[in-house]
């Protein structure tokens, strides 16, 4: 199909969903699942640096090795994403919905998931050096190798 002559390409839209506004972000979500694109690896190593994905409804989509480096993903729902060796470096998670989140691997560093809902998650082996980390559940996370140096706990 000529996606070009009857809407956004795959490659528009996964741009689209790293634009820092809201709105369009959002909007290139949707579409994005809409096409079938949103789990069938087609967003695997995306770039969404500074991406405003704020309150994204982006659950079960695989998102293996993107780069959402200071990407805002707060109040985003995330349950059951494929996060795996991701470039989250300095994102913002605040009040995020990451059950079962498989996040092995994964840079945090210095990330904000104040309030972040955690529980069930695979954090093996993530960097989580300076991250944030007031109020959050980590009820039954998997967090073998995970690097806390530094991490604010309280």
């Amino acid at each position: 199909m000529l996606r070009g002559v009857f809407g956004p390409s795959k490659a528009q839209l996964i741009r689209q969903m790293g634009s820092s506004d809201n709105r369009s972000a959002l909007q290139a979500v949707e579409k994005l699942k809409d096409n079938g694109w949103f789990r069938d690896g087609s967003l695997q190593g995306a770039d969404l640096r500074h991406a405003n994905l704020q309150g994204a409804a982006l659950a079960r989509a695989n998102l293996e090795g993107a780069i959402l480096q200071y990407a805002n993903l707060s109040r985003a729902y995330l349950g059951e994403t494929i996060l795996r060796a991701a470039d989250l470096r300095e994102a913002v998670l605040q009040d995020a919905n990451l059950r079962q989140v498989v996040l092995q691997a994964a840079n945090l560093a210095g990330a904000d998931l104040t309030g972040a809902y955690l529980a069930v998650s695979d954090l093996r082996e993530a960097d989580l050096t300076h991250a944030r980390l007031h109020g959050i559940n980590l009820w039954q996370a998997k967090l073998n190798g995970a690097t806390l140096a530094l991490a604010d706990l309280r």
